[in-house]
């Protein structure tokens, strides 16, 4: 009988080298298959926690995925909305908690009148969207009503002409002056002066409609900074998604990775 004694200690260094070799490869594929979980997961839970979410902020986050030469994954805020907010800014204080940032439309309506650093929320007379929201036709149509646009928007800015059409005033048949459409005005706040009158109203915009414009609405009201409390758990399920499933999917991306190895 002979016996031969065939040594396996090449192999296992072969082994273990194109192990070494796919090691980032199997690393940026399980980052990424683990980022898309997170995302999915923290799109489940943004219709649990906010009433009637948009589109927009269902879509709000986003994966940069990683590389073998960067083995870096990241999920967060989509940082443009073309017009609107970003989520990068309205997002955050749902996320950790504290006040809210400053509105694009708030910051022009302080250019005509409304108290500076002044917060709004919608009034009674707001025109409120199937999410919950002001309907943002009827904030550009106050803006442009209260030439509140900037510079770069003045050709937004309504004439004398197009309020007009926006106001419909005519006469009743006893012969007093009636807004039969809506006009729109700022209010400072009580006590505040218009032009020779003391203002009785508090601070926001406002319609008016009726006889002498006697039907008076608000539709925005100007409040302190909103403060918000923590009811995102961005991190929380994050890291919960990460603990559960990165084992795993790195696991099945190296047995990948050295199948498919050149």
């Amino acid at each position: 009988m002979k016996l031969r004694h065939h040594s396996s200690i090449s192999e296992g260094v072969d082994f273990f080298g194109q192990a070494q070799r796919q090691l980032p490869y199997a690393t940026s594929l399980a980052l990424n298959r683990v980022g898309q979980h997170i995302l999915d997961a923290l799109a489940r839970v943004t219709g649990e926690v906010f009433d009637r979410p948009t589109p927009y902020t269902m879509r709000a986050l986003r994966l940069a995925r990683a590389t073998k030469d960067n083995l870096v994954a990241t999920v967060d805020y989509r940082d443009g909305a073309g017009k609107g907010l970003s989520a990068d800014k309205y997002l955050p204080p749902q996320v950790l908690g504290g006040g809210r940032r400053y509105k694009r439309s708030e910051r022009a309506l302080s250019r005509v009148g409304l108290p500076a650093g002044a917060y709004t929320v919608p009034a009674a007379a707001a025109e409120i969207d199937a999410y919950g929201n002001m309907s943002r036709g009827q904030i550009v149509r106050l803006l442009s009503y209260l030439q509140a646009f900037g510079e770069q928007g003045y050709r937004a800015n309504s004439t004398p002409r197009s309020r007009a059409r926006t106001a419909k005033v005519g006469r009743t048949a006893e012969g007093y002056k009636r807004v039969n459409g809506v006009q729109y005005f700022v209010s400072r706040g009580k006590g505040s002066m218009s032009g020779n009158r003391e203002q009785r109203l508090p601070a926001g915009v406002w319609q008016k409609t009726g006889t002498h414009g006697a039907d008076m609405k608000p539709v925005l009201l100007a409040v302190a900074q909103p403060s918000y409390t923590q009811r995102f758990p961005f991190y929380e399920t994050a890291e919960a998604v990460y603990s559960e499933r990165y084992d795993a999917e790195f696991s099945t991306a190296l047995d990948l990775a050295l199948s498919t190895a050149r």
